[in-house]
């Protein structure tokens, strides 16, 4: 159930507003009902267009092929391609920087160095 302070359906922008809060708070059924219910008491183009850009998010929900086929879209957009932070990574691995920085942060810690000195190697030595 959506929040209805300060809900004045008459007030357009004030009302798209507050949708749009309970849109951020993903309560999208209402946010739907308060587009209902506002425009039954005024009907606004402004109030219609918002539901049915909400509906159209829906979409993939209708049936399961559009559900699993909106899921493929995401993932492929995700996953595939050379995005900048994995082409810099492999660059770093191939040249050894990563190697190398890796083995920097290690030797620089005191807490490695403390167990590096309680090896049996390092007690043979000394």
């Amino acid at each position: 159930m959506a929040d209805r302070r300060q809900f004045d359906p008459l007030d357009t922008e004030g009302t798209i507003q507050r949708v749009r809060l309970e849109l951020h708070r993903d309560n999208l059924d209402g946010a739907l009902e308060m587009l209902g219910e506002a425009y039954a008491v005024f009907p606004s183009t402004r109030y219609s267009a918002e539901t049915a850009r909400i509906r159209e998010w829906l979409a993939h929900l209708k049936s399961r092929e559009a559900y699993v086929a909106a899921l493929e879209r995401h993932y492929r957009s995700t996953r595939t391609g050379l995005r900048p932070r994995m082409l810099d990574r492999a660059v770093r691995t191939l040249t050894g920087r990563r190697t190398r920085k890796m083995v920097e942060r290690c030797a620089a810690s005191e807490e490695y160095r403390q167990a590096g000195s309680s090896t049996p190697a390092a007690e043979k030595g000394a």
